[in-house]
């Protein structure tokens, strides 16, 4: 999916820190985006967008958080919750 680590499982780990280092140093630029509301995750630009090809909506790979519009398959209608004071009762089964 990333161009930039595609290849990354054969790679040992001095070619990957050196990788890394062209990186932080700006000798291989790669645009980064942070996210807005996981602000201490960053993904590759061209990685979000080729999430964003596939979905309305992608999911942050650190914390799950949903940015943009979360759609699927769901049933036609409406659902209504409420909130029971009482604890520890389950309608339709019987109290232990």
């Amino acid at each position: 999916m990333c161009d930039l680590y595609d290849d990354l499982e054969t790679k040992s780990e001095p070619e990957v820190r050196a990788l890394h280092q062209k990186q932080i140093s700006g000798a291989e630029p790669i645009d980064v985006v942070i996210m807005s509301k996981c602000t201490d995750h960053c993904f590759h630009k061209d990685c979000l967008r080729n999430q964003m090809k596939e979905a309305d909506s992608i999911r942050c790979a650190v914390c799950n958080q949903i940015y943009g519009v979360l759609t699927g398959q769901m049933p036609p209608g409406r659902m209504d919750w409420n909130l029971e004071k009482q604890k520890g009762v389950l309608h339709g089964y019987p109290k232990e």
